[in-house]
């Protein structure tokens, strides 16, 4: 089982949801819930009653978490756009922003790119915060919109002065890794963190681990990946398992100690760290080997239209790794994972014979009365 593992830094906390109709981006969705909420996410009964009074930042929570499958509610993701879309249709512009989010990612509905861009560039000009940072997140990713910096960087500006903390993450991200200004990034991360956004304190704490715009500092980076986890956010629970993993920042190395972390942020739809988590536990690191375990965690990230997990889970079948062999199934999952854009599943169908622009052609059915089909002449 190959290490590669696919993160994108500044695809992580958009809303951001599981990416993407099928995406090798391991966004995620806004799942530590804000203080003050009116449920939690995962709570369905209590997210339900209070929907149904018509607290609509109750049905964007319960919405979500049918359309993302937050534990322990079964995921539906049908369910979850028809929850939302009604919210949006009584004017609460947070669901529409949630409604315009499963259609850039195809979940619940048919991949719409051009109706999300829609729906994001119609609220921004409402001066919906929200909406012009989901708007920058097309340009910055180059999406239906192309890519486009400038334009993002506008759109982030615009949310962050109308006061949405995550714009002014993303404005960060971008002067950390696309337009180099490691001191206005370091003030926007530092702002954010103050005001606990845990995604805010997770690029502080890289900042620090790497020595970018602030001398090296890995024990304060392992405190603000600690901070972030504690606070619901997933990157940072991914990073803090690293740092467990190798040890660092007078962390002893501890395989075992980063497995629940993995687990944290994958049950928080974080799916890069599904893959890890997967990948630990086919090869028995801190924990011991469990295939089958490893084939489930694959498997859901998978149905999360998560390409590099569609490959590993595809690889594990096609060759039965530890798992019953199944070759067609394994064959569907690689080609989902190639037509993500994940290169290590393309390999893997030319090197099982398969041409991976291709669809494969289905086995011929057995004439009537059982038997086999005649050899074409």
């Amino acid at each position: 089982m190959r290490s590669r593992i696919w993160i994108s830094l500044l695809a992580v906390g958009a809303m951001g949801a599981v990416l993407a109709p099928v995406s090798n981006s391991s966004a995620q969705p806004a799942t530590a819930t804000a203080p003050g909420a009116p449920c939690k996410m995962g709570d369905e009964a209590g997210c339900k009653t209070k929907c149904d009074a018509k607290d609509q930042a109750a049905c964007v929570i319960l919405g979500n978490t049918y359309a993302y499958g937050f534990k322990p509610t079964k995921r539906d993701p049908a369910k979850g756009m028809a929850v939302l879309k009604a919210s949006c249709d009584s004017g609460f512009m947070n669901a529409c922003v949630a409604v315009g989010r499963l259609y850039h990612y195809g979940i619940g509905t048919p991949k719409d790119e051009a109706r999300a861009l829609a729906i994001f560039a119609d609220g921004c000009k409402k001066k919906h915060p929200q909406s012009c940072t989901a708007l920058g997140n097309m340009y910055e990713w180059g999406m239906q919109a192309g890519r486009d910096l400038n334009r993002a960087i506008e759109f982030y500006k615009q949310a962050c002065d109308d006061g949405d903390t995550n714009a002014c993450v993303h404005l960060g991200a971008i002067y950390e890794h696309g337009v180099p200004d490691y001191a206005n990034a370091m003030r926007l991360y530092t702002d954010g963190c103050n005001k606990k956004n845990a995604l805010a304190c997770s690029h502080l704490g890289t900042m620090y681990e790497r020595g970018i715009g602030v001398p090296k500092d890995e024990s304060k980076a392992v405190g603000f990946y600690k901070q972030s986890c504690d606070d619901g956010g997933a990157y940072a629970c991914t990073l803090l398992a690293h740092v467990y993993q190798h040890g660092r920042g007078n962390v002893p190395k501890d395989e075992k100690a980063a497995v629940p972390l993995l687990k944290q942020a994958c049950d928080l739809k974080y799916m890069s760290a599904c893959v890890e988590l997967g990948m630990v536990l086919a090869n028995g690191r801190g924990v011991p080997k469990d295939p089958k375990a490893a084939l489930d965690v694959f498997t859901d990230a998978c149905g999360h239209n998560y390409a590099p997990a569609c490959g590993h889970a595809g690889e594990m079948l096609l060759k039965g790794d530890g798992v019953a062999k199944n070759e067609a199934k394994g064959l569907e999952l690689l080609r989902k994972g190639c037509q993500g854009n994940y290169q290590d599943a393309c390999t893997e169908l030319r090197k099982a014979g398969h041409d991976p622009g291709k669809a494969p052609t289905p086995p011929a059915p057995p004439p009537p009365g059982g038997g086999q089909p005649k050899a074409t002449p």
